[in-house]
């Protein structure tokens, strides 16, 4: 076969090696932005996770001054009630600022009223005066009770806005870990279908070369090698069968012998 001829089909395998080796530099080039995609996708993800992070510590930190406040008011209004199998202690309230300032003020009003009417030390203004402190007790426990609610209350706050904080964070990174999930399961996919694409890839380009190959054996051999036949087949002959004759009487020996016939 003259080599022009071999030249068209030379051409194509090489157009065909070129295209697949473009084809799967290609494909890596895509399957490397996807990971740089994949762990930029993840990176941003981790910042954002580690932000929250920082914003519940910081938000925990900022909330302790009431609830350890709502949990000291709820003591001490566990402890002026008895509850928890101990006795009434009334000390706080006694000792708390509103009604010191109270008694104070209505008992110096009250001995300077006794004073004006000569009555400082009688049994009247001592009477007087317990009927006071009494009063006041009475009047102002009520208003000392509220306002140790309304601090335990606050303490309450502050521990719902701590648990709902809680709560977006363990969302966070649970959504952080499916959308993690999710990007590797669909990295590995793309790269499942990848190889698989340069795996077709390579076995298209071999057959094509084997295609090519079989067409340049049978254009130089002129014919299909599967129905090949010679120019000059070469004829075999049978050969005539050769006689020898023995003779039945040869010297020395007896004449009974029989005589042979070989035919070759």
């Amino acid at each position: 076969m003259p080599i022009a001829a071999a030249i068209p089909a030379v051409l194509g395998v090489g157009a065909s090696i070129y295209s697949a080796n473009k084809a799967s530099k290609a494909n890596n080039q895509a399957i490397n932005a996807q990971q740089a995609a994949t762990d930029q996708n993840a990176a941003l993800q981790q910042q954002a996770l580690a932000q929250q992070q920082a914003q519940y510590d910081q938000s925990r930190a900022d909330q302790q001054p009431w609830q350890q406040a709502g949990a000291a008011a709820l003591g001490q209004l566990s402890t002026a009630y008895g509850l928890g199998g101990q006795p009434a202690d009334y000390s706080n309230f006694t000792a708390s600022p509103d009604y010191q300032f109270s008694l104070d003020q209505g008992m110096r009003a009250l001995n300077a009223r006794n004073a004006a009417l000569g009555q400082t030390n009688s049994g009247a203004a001592q009477k007087s005066a317990l009927q006071y402190a009494t009063g006041l007790a009475s009047q102002n426990f009520n208003s000392y009770a509220n306002r140790l609610s309304q601090i335990a209350g606050l303490g309450t706050s502050a521990n719902a806005a701590n648990a709902n904080a809680g709560q977006n964070l363990a969302s966070a990174y649970g959504n952080y870990a499916s959308n993690l999930g999710n990007l590797n399961t669909n990295q590995a996919n793309n790269l499942a279908s990848s190889y698989g694409q340069q795996a077709g890839n390579a076995s298209t380009l071999g057959s094509n070369l084997a295609g090519i190959g079989s067409g340049l054996i049978q254009n130089l051999w002129g014919k299909n090698m599967s129905g090949f036949t010679p120019n000059n087949p070469i004829s075999y002959q049978t050969p005539a069968p050769i006689t020898n004759s023995i003779n039945p009487n040869p010297a020395g020996f007896s004449s009974q012998l029989p005589s042979y016939n070989f035919s070759y």
